[in-house]
């Protein structure tokens, strides 16, 4: 296999022809993409006419319709990532694969929420800057497992094919921006009061912004099982 340079348009729309057409590819992202924004319509719908089940289409609400629908996304992602590693009989991609498994077993368990808060029980931690010692104990969860998820990958990034740098590459930038939305948006409502409409907003960005993030990823990973992407 030649070995390519990354191009940020392969996340997008430039390499579709048989397997996977091009207009599929574009209606599976506009249709993921409407889902979340009815989510997230329904969600602000919900803080204005209180008739509305908050449980049911809050997006911040664990095992309500949205979360559950990002579960799906997610579980998704970790199969299409195990069919592109079979089908190129190249076991790098498991390392991603890996990765979103553990995103989607956090996600629907609360693993860094639930180890968080015993890791900062038991080592009474502190809380500067107005962050709970159970938030630090989050970050150390989130950056334990990531480190090792990620060095992983770094392993195979050095080590692969030039269209796993690649493709490696378009996953990180997506990852970045989910991190974004996950971590650094989560932080600032935490450390900063916005006061009651300010916190909504913010927190409607947060998860909004995940939802929409993990509706490309999935895309990008549905839109790599057409065959014609790897012959550049």
């Amino acid at each position: 296999m030649n070995k390519i340079h990354f191009n940020i348009k392969s996340i997008y729309f430039s390499n579709f022809s048989t397997q996977v057409k091009r207009k599929e590819a574009i209606s599976f992202l506009l249709v993921l993409i409407a889902v979340d924004m009815l989510f997230v319509t329904l969600h602000v719908a919900k803080e204005i006419f209180p008739i509305i089940s908050e449980d049911l289409f809050s997006i911040t609400k664990d095992q309500a319709l949205p979360e559950i629908y990002q579960y799906l996304k997610l579980a998704a992602i970790v199969l299409f990532l195990l069919m592109l590693s079979r089908n190129l009989e190249d076991r790098a991609y498991m390392s991603w694969a890996i990765l979103f498994a553990y995103l989607f077993i956090d996600d629907a368990f609360s693993v860094h929420e639930n180890l968080g808060f015993m890791i900062s029980d038991r080592f009474q931690m502190l809380s500067p800057f107005g962050i709970r010692p159970q938030d630090y104990g989050e970050l150390v969860v989130t950056a334990f497992f990531s480190g090792i998820l990620l060095s992983i990958i770094c392993f195979f990034f050095v080590k692969g094919s030039g269209i796993f740098q690649e493709i490696s590459m378009a996953l990180g930038i997506l990852l970045v921006f989910l991190g974004f939305f996950g971590v650094v948006v989560d932080m600032l409502v935490m450390v900063q009061n916005f006061g009651a409409k300010g916190d909504f907003l913010f927190s409607m960005l947060e998860d909004g912004g995940e939802m929409v993030v993990v509706s490309f990823i999935l895309y990008y990973t549905f839109a790599l099982q057409n065959k014609e992407f790897f012959n550049k």
